[in-house]
């Protein structure tokens, strides 16, 4: 019976843990990511010009230095 409480105690430590970590790590990863932004996409062109394979296109916004 003591075994299963101390079983479950080090399951809590570990969880609350792990929680903790990736709540420090969160502010990081959020900020990494918030530099580059997507401002427009051209993923299906008219065929009105021709052959669309040259015109699609993807414009990237680098808000780092």
């Amino acid at each position: 019976m003591n075994d299963k409480k101390e079983n479950k105690v080090k399951r809590v430590v570990i969880v609350a843990t792990a929680i903790l970590v990736l709540m420090f790590m969160l502010p990081v990863m959020v900020s990494a990511q918030s530099d580059i932004n997507i401002n427009e996409i051209m993923y299906n062109p008219s065929t009105d010009q021709g052959d669309d394979s040259d015109m699609e296109w993807i414009e990237l916004y680098n808000n780092d230095t």
